[in-house]
């Protein structure tokens, strides 16, 4: 006789830590230095390499003129120096969280940024990853050094990041790191040690 036996299968929770903050508030910094650091390894995931995934002539974040593809994709508007996305820009950005799921679902660990804005859409980005252990950190800088960053970048509009900075929650976080007067290094080293010593909380807070 042959008995029908139950497959017991288990799930390893994945750390996920997504580093939110406006442009030039310091988040690809910390993580790089974030991945020197660490003992684990982690996937560096970060939104400006992810851009390369989206078709060329669907993006303009420069000034040249707007065409139709700008407008279906992901654009720079001038007018009210925000970053503004069409249907192929918004169905990009919802997409980003099931590729971190996809990846921590195969035993990954997933340092990355975004720039979570507006309350019910940080919801729905971070649905897809609320099984995992994922922390939400903020990043912070004074409006005078994101100005001064940005023109030392020289890759980013002036007044981008100050745009962003009222449409960012600050509400549901598990760490802020403030990166007007420490280093990446230090920032990186604050991130580890939390990490190491706190279960993420702001993701239930948020749900």
């Amino acid at each position: 006789m042959i008995l029908n036996k139950q497959i017991i299968t288990t799930t390893k929770m994945s750390t996920i830590i997504i580093l939110n903050g406006t442009s030039s508030s310091g988040k690809t910094s910390i993580r790089h230095e974030f991945q020197k650091l660490t003992k684990d390894f982690y996937y560096d995931f970060s939104m400006d390499n992810l851009y390369g995934l989206f078709p060329a002539k669907y993006v303009n974040f420069k000034d040249k003129p707007l065409t139709k593809y700008h407008k279906l994709g992901i654009y720079f508007d001038a007018k009210t120096k925000t970053t503004k996305k069409g249907e192929y820009g918004i169905k990009f950005m919802n997409d980003m969280p099931y590729v971190i799921k996809t990846l921590a679902d195969r035993d990954t660990n997933i340092i990355g940024d975004l720039v979570l804005t507006e309350l019910e859409r940080i919801k729905t980005l971070v649905k897809p990853i609320r099984d995992h252990q994922t922390y939400l950190v903020r990043t912070v800088c004074s409006i005078e050094n994101l100005r001064i960053r940005e023109k030392q970048r020289g890759d980013r509009k002036i007044g981008l990041a100050e745009n962003q900075l009222p449409r960012i929650d600050t509400k549901y976080n598990d760490l802020v790191l403030e990166s007007n007067n420490k280093t990446p290094k230090q920032l990186a080293k604050e991130l580890i040690s939390f990490i190491k010593n706190n279960k993420p909380q702001a993701l239930k807070k948020l749900q």
